[in-house]
């Protein structure tokens, strides 16, 4: 871990979250609220304008919380640029699949770049705080997004990749936000079944990434705190 930790320092930006601010709270609201009032959209315009304000908010508080002045991570910040445009982009065209397309494409970057990015700023982290606490949620909550961006990808590219109830659409990326978290917690109702072999392995690897980061993360924080009360003694 010393090893890992060591060659992520020596990236630039990569910058240690820091123990005086809340930015990542911010972050967390907005995914919380995001997750919470999502379900409730219905197949309508004003739905739609609603749905991308949201998407609008986790975009650029997770800037926010990521971004610092001194340390510019171009990667991040011209994802997250690209995927602003694009989400509004696909509210005023809504009918263009190639923008729809493009659109998932860019989200399942951003937040698997922005997930990575995240555990990475984790380890290098040394003291324990709130800002810390909150980063560690927000990258689960990430993880979750990351799997609803790649399932609605599948469902693009792959038309039988997922088997839908009636009444559900498979233009709606609210619909794969829900399936990829209960997939991820390992719930499973069942009612989106992956019917492909493709969107099965994504499946597998949702309920494992899942499962490696609450441990990976779990132990990380814990092995600080214990080398914290070390060094008191």
């Amino acid at each position: 871990m010393n090893t890992v930790r060591e060659v992520l320092l020596r990236v630039h930006f990569f910058h240690k979250i820091s123990p005086k601010e809340n930015k990542y709270l911010i972050l967390l609201v907005s995914l919380i609220l995001i997750l919470v009032v999502s379900p409730f959209f219905q197949e309508s315009n004003m739905a739609r304008f609603y749905f991308s304000m949201l998407v609008t908010l986790v975009l650029v508080t997770g800037l926010y919380a990521d971004i610092e002045i001194k340390r510019i991570d171009y990667i991040e910040f011209g994802l997250g640029i690209l995927a602003l445009f694009f989400t509004w982009l696909d509210y005023f065209m809504p009918d263009v699949d190639i923008i729809d397309l493009i659109t998932q494409v860019i989200y399942a970057l951003y937040f698997m770049y922005f997930t990575v990015e995240l555990i990475s700023k984790i380890i290098i982290t040394n003291e324990i705080s709130a800002n810390l606490i909150y980063a560690a949620i927000v990258g689960f909550l990430m993880l979750g997004l990351c799997g609803a961006s790649m399932a609605s990808l599948l469902q693009w590219t792959i038309t039988d990749a997922y088997k839908l109830p009636e009444n559900v659409s498979f233009h709606k990326f609210e619909n794969y936000i829900y399936y990829s978290f209960v997939t991820i917690t390992t719930v499973g109702y069942g009612d989106m079944l992956p019917i492909h072999p493709s969107s099965k392995m994504l499946a597998i690897i949702l309920c494992v990434s899942g499962h490696l980061y609450t441990t990976i993360v779990l132990a990380i924080i814990i092995g600080k705190y214990l080398s914290k009360l070390q060094h008191k003694n």
